[in-house]
């Protein structure tokens, strides 16, 4: 996990907790990195996903704040993660976005 201007800002202004990071789930290593590097230059710390199940253990064991997701992956594509995660997204209201690109 990087330093990030997000959390220089939260740093130095009290009472403002860091960002939690967010999960970037897709199985093309281009479309996370471009989207990584987006986000990384407006100060979000990111962490990737090459997969759906790779995604669901690091929700189940890391603070994520936000999950963008791929619909196409092997082992378990995005409506299937976002299935699984329903119950615990209720509990803990992270913000979800499945994203999909056109070919």
């Amino acid at each position: 996990m990087m330093f990030t201007q997000m959390d220089q800002f939260c740093a130095e202004t009290p009472g403002i907790p860091p960002p939690s990071p967010i999960l970037i789930a897709d199985d093309d290593f281009r479309c996370r990195k471009i989207l990584r590097l987006f986000l990384e230059g407006y100060g979000y710390c990111c962490l990737e996903a090459k997969n759906g199940k790779t995604a669901l253990e690091m929700i189940r064991t890391s603070s994520i704040g936000v999950l963008i997701t791929d619909f196409h992956m092997p082992y378990m594509n995005g409506c299937e993660l976002l299935e699984q995660l329903s119950p615990y997204c209720l509990a803990r209201a992270p913000g979800c976005l499945d994203y999909r690109r056109s070919d």
